[in-house]
């Protein structure tokens, strides 16, 4: 059977580029061209070929290998053609049941523009415990924040002027740790239609989690790493990554990411996020003042934390286990609302614990307010230790909530809010209105 080309144009169009696909592998797995871009100004005309096509490969690669079937390409980085093979090797050890037997074919390997700085290094920093906290472990050296704009949560980055809020609170907080920032949009995360994955994926909504993250975004860093001439790409890891459960950031699939002249690092594996949070605080006399963090899916208006979605509720408590005040450190809600939110989501079964990770992170949450109970409690929050929401939520019984989640008839409920989840992220601007409407009450 003779392969098809899996490109049929890469366009530049200013500081934007534009992929477009094959059109049988788009009517199989896709929704739309693929489109990554860059700050005003950015020479991607300066650009090897060879780079710009990087974020769209990185992004496609496992839909690639998990469709079976064979693709040509022009030419491929060299570098990045050997490390795509450890990278399938490790989605081959992460996931064992799904074959990975896809090929890319380059009618030649070519070097691309090696990267030629010796100092200084490129960090995704999304704002939450998990990059701040590689930041700031790595002070020593000069770093070049590249946030990813359109993956933050359901934040609105197409509108003027909450992007404008979202890029003022990264460059004041970076300035404010001496380092440089870069921002990237993209339609990474709505280009695959994941309900065209059914069949190849076990669960088409965490395609995204399981597969896609790490070798995805790393891939959108690849024009930037060559016009910076950075070498060093970390990737700060999450509570999958720690406790070595599958996902798209795992070790095997992260660290074996290069291209010509970059190496790609899982960073902070050796820590949890709550260790992370604990190592942040200790850092406050040092650093004179709280980081602000930023780990919220559903942003308000002015880019704040919205305190009651997962990860707000989930960072405040993280804050409170370790004697701190999450109102210090960018929570517009104190330590009473965020207990009274974690006990009622929790009673109403709205909690969301998608993996043994979530549940174990959870439980060294819930591990630490006890310890700080028994030490005494929160000096600088009078009356916090006697709180009935804390004494709740400290003895509740998360392992029993957790296999209750995932027993058949809810986990048929949670696949089919995935299902209406996939309709939303079709249709933008019905997704943003609903969302607004159950903010009230998730």
């Amino acid at each position: 059977m003779k392969s098809r080309y899996l490109i049929e144009e890469l366009a530049v169009q200013g500081s934007r580029v534009v992929v477009r696909p094959n059109q049988r592998f788009r009517s199989r797995f896709l929704t739309e061209d693929f489109f990554v871009e860059y700050d005003p100004g950015t020479p991607l005309a300066d650009i090897d070929d060879s780079m710009l096509l990087i974020p769209f490969l990185l992004n496609v690669m496992p839909l690639v290998w998990a469709s079976g079937e064979r693709y040509r390409i022009a030419s491929l980085d060299a570098p990045l053609f050997s490390a795509l093979e450890q990278v399938r090797a490790g989605f081959r050890r992460l996931y064992p049941r799904v074959s990975w037997n896809g090929q890319l074919l380059p009618d030649a390997t070519v070097g691309g523009t090696p990267a030629t700085g010796t100092r200084g290094m490129a960090l995704l920093v999304s704002g939450g415990a998990d990059s701040i906290y590689s930041s700031l472990t790595h002070q020593e050296e000069p770093q070049r924040w590249i946030t990813i704009l359109s993956s933050l949560g359901s934040f609105e980055w197409q509108d003027p002027q909450a992007r404008a809020a979202a890029e003022d609170h990264f460059r004041s907080l970076a300035a404010a740790s001496d380092c440089q920032c870069s921002f990237v949009t993209s339609n990474l995360r709505r280009f695959i239609d994941e309900a065209k994955l059914v069949g190849v994926w076990p669960d088409p909504r965490r395609w995204m989690i399981e597969v896609q993250h790490g070798l995805g975004f790393a891939g959108l860093c690849a024009p930037l790493m060559s016009h910076f001439q950075l070498r060093r790409l970390l990737v700060a890891s999450c509570e999958r990554d720690h406790y070595g459960l599958p996902g798209g950031s795992h070790p095997d699939v992260v660290n074996a990411i290069q291209w010509s002249g970059v190496q790609a690092f899982l960073d902070g594996l050796e820590k949890t996020r709550q260790e992370k949070i604990r190592a942040i605080e200790g850092m406050l006399p040092e650093l004179g003042r709280s980081p602000i963090l930023k780990p919220c899916l559903h942003p308000l208006g002015g880019f704040e934390n919205c305190c009651a979605c997962t990860k707000c509720l989930q960072t405040m408590l993280g804050i409170l286990g370790e004697g701190g005040d999450p109102r210090a450190y960018g929570f517009g809600r104190g330590p009473s609302f965020a207990l009274y939110a974690a006990r009622l989501q929790t009673s109403a079964q709205r909690l969301q614990m998608f993996d043994a990770g979530e549940l174990l992170q959870r439980q060294e949450i819930q591990a630490s307010l006890r310890d700080r109970l028994d030490e005494g409690g929160w000096p600088g929050l009078p009356g916090l230790k006697d709180s009935p929401d804390l004494l709740w939520f400290a003895s509740f019984d998360l392992a029993r909530y957790f296999d209750r989640c995932h027993r058949g008839p809810r986990r048929a409920l949670r696949r089919l809010r995935g299902q209406l989840g996939l309709l939303l992220d079709r249709r933008p601007a019905l997704g943003r209105a609903v969302r607004r409407l159950l903010r009230p009450v998730l």
